[in-house]
């Protein structure tokens, strides 16, 4: 019997060409704003409350891509064991400890 190759998602071949190109700019963010048109959404990606990027999109995309990561966490948080906080619980939790320390 032949060794079984294994096959490779095609997604992750081209998500490992698209991390390692130098021409496509790779960005990083730790906040965003989000506003919408009668066509299209908009997202200004922000690190440390500065905007870095602007991203429109379909409602289409937006709804995919909201999908997608909706699973994306949900998964990372079952192999984990760890739930992720949003912003709003983290400011929520500041807010209030704060709060206590008046």
């Amino acid at each position: 019997m032949g060794e079984m190759q294994q096959v490779q998602d095609p997604r992750t071949e081209r998500l490992k060409s698209i991390l390692a190109s130098q021409d496509i700019p790779h960005i990083y963010a730790n906040g965003f704003t989000n506003a919408f048109s009668n066509a299209d959404v908009i997202m200004v990606l922000e690190r440390n409350n500065s905007p870095v990027a602007v991203l429109n999109m379909s409602y289409i995309t937006a709804k995919s891509l909201a999908h997608d990561l909706s699973r994306l966490i949900a998964d990372f948080e079952k192999k984990s064991g760890q739930a992720i906080m949003t912003t709003d619980i983290v400011d929520r939790v500041l807010s209030q400890q704060t709060e206590g320390q008046s």
